[in-house]
């Protein structure tokens, strides 16, 4: 089946929300503990790419919501300005199938596109499957940050990648 890949809409927000809430319950992938509501979604979806311009992409295939990525900035400082982070989620049962990386590629080239020279990704650790991934995709691992979070009654690293655009 062809993927489609389009800008995202606040209508997304309850499709983001079951993609993103196994990741939430059952993974280090993120750090939040509690599943945002789909209001809070919208918010964000509002927030970065609506109020602020940054890329915020779905992923569809065969009419379902597959997977979606998206850019926000990395602090608020001014300095900053040419730096965003970036996230990327994957529906379960559709991971290791390319997604993620089309996602990724379409808004790498529209931060790149739109003049930003940074691009970070912070992961949560031990994930050496985003690890691999994020490699791939050309980002080198700058540090980790040890003990800075703690999920599932245990203290979770945070790796830092970055890439030049």
């Amino acid at each position: 089946m062809a993927l489609n890949i389009r800008t995202v809409q606040p209508k997304d927000a309850k499709a983001l929300r079951e993609i993103y809430a196994p990741y939430v319950e059952t993974t280090w992938v993120t750090f939040e503990t509690e599943v945002p509501d789909v209001e809070e979604i919208r918010r964000r979806v509002e927030t970065y790419h609506f109020q602020l311009g940054f890329p915020y992409y779905v992923a569809e295939q065969g009419g379902e919501t597959v997977g979606y990525a998206y850019a926000h900035p990395f602090h608020e400082r001014a300095a900053f300005r040419y730096t965003a982070e970036t996230s990327v989620y994957v529906k379960q049962g559709f991971e290791g199938s390319g997604i993620g990386t089309k996602l990724y590629q379409v808004v790498l080239n529209d931060l790149k596109q739109s003049g930003f020279h940074k691009v970070i990704a912070i992961l949560g650790y031990p994930n050496e499957a985003s690890k691999r991934f994020h490699e791939k995709l050309g980002f080198r691992e700058t540090g980790v940050l040890h003990e800075v979070g703690y999920k599932f009654d245990c203290w979770l690293d945070a790796g830092y990648f970055e890439k030049v655009l």
